[in-house]
């Protein structure tokens, strides 16, 4: 008898998700057939059984982990054993080839199914190029905000400058008539009106900047967090998620998987009519010796 065991071991199926093609179809989610790339989510699932379960999830143990795999939930006993792991895909066909042969062909029997993520990524995809098409348009916003307020400023402070200028010099002549007073006075007024506008100015440009740096800081955020996304699935492509069941198995029951059907039956109603053939040439042997 093997020392590891499990039920009769079936044909690989892989499950991928897929949809008849219809003139006006456009894949799930509405992706185009023409686009062609697959992000595969691989789940792979092993039902093994054993006369040794511990000893089985021990070695199916190792195994992940020499693959560079990750244990996420382990449990074992007497009469079952139950392993969920990861493992990188680049090593998942070799892993496969180990583990499954600890038991026999019989004894074992084997599930993967894949999903295509493409729609998720080109989800992330659309929401990463709004998002940074919405941080380029903040940016020539906020560009545009600095250079406005910077041209504004400069003629602001230039007619500051040229008022100043003319009032310093009608002030420097002493004496100023009636007419020079009344310039001076309008001067004066517009250099005061100059610079409230140009506080004004000042004060709507600080409040707009930090408005635009609001809004950029939230975009930025958020692209990160699309990013995120992003590299999340990328690491969900490049793992299979598995999980390894174990059962014990009686005696009875490897011969039953060795002799299917009515074998069984028909072996012991064979050895029963061969017990009785046997026994009865005994009894005859006895008789034919007894009358002699």
């Amino acid at each position: 008898v093997p020392s590891s065991a499990g039920v009769p071991k079936m044909m690989n199926t892989t499950a991928t998700q897929s949809s008849m093609p219809a003139p006006y179809y456009q894949g799930e989610g509405g992706v185009p057939v023409t686009d062609t790339r697959e992000f595969l989510k691989t789940d792979y699932y092993a039902t093994m059984r054993s006369r040794d379960v511990v000893g089985l999830v021990q070695r199916a143990e190792t195994t992940i982990r020499g693959y560079g795999g990750r244990i996420d939930q382990s449990s074992s006993s007497d009469q079952s054993g139950y392993i969920q792991f990861v493992v990188p895909l680049s090593k998942f066909a070799d892993f496969r080839h180990e583990l499954e042969a600890m038991v026999g062909s019989h004894f074992i029997t084997i599930q993967i199914s894949t999903q295509n993520l493409l729609p998720q990524k080109q989800d992330i995809e659309s929401t990463q190029k709004q998002v940074e098409q919405n941080i380029a348009d903040l940016k020539a916003a906020r560009s545009k905000l600095v250079s406005i307020h910077a041209n504004a400023v400069s003629s602001f402070q230039s007619q500051i400058d040229a008022d100043q200028t003319q009032w310093n010099s009608l002030n420097a002549q002493g004496n100023p008539t009636p007419a020079q007073q009344a310039q001076m006075a309008m001067l004066a007024s517009e250099i005061a009106s100059l610079k409230s506008r140009l506080a004004s100015e000042n004060s709507s440009y600080t409040n707009s900047l930090a408005s635009y740096d609001s809004q950029l800081k939230y975009a930025n955020t958020s692209l990160t967090a699309v990013q995120t996304q992003d590299q999340t699935l990328l690491d969900t492509v490049a793992t299979v998620r598995g999980t390894v069941s174990v059962q014990w198995i009686s005696l009875w029951d490897i011969a039953r998987l060795y002799l299917p059907g009515y074998w069984i039956p028909a072996i012991l109603a064979l050895l029963s009519v061969l017990s009785y053939l046997w026994e009865r040439r005994l009894w005859i042997f006895r008789r034919s010796t007894e009358i002699r």
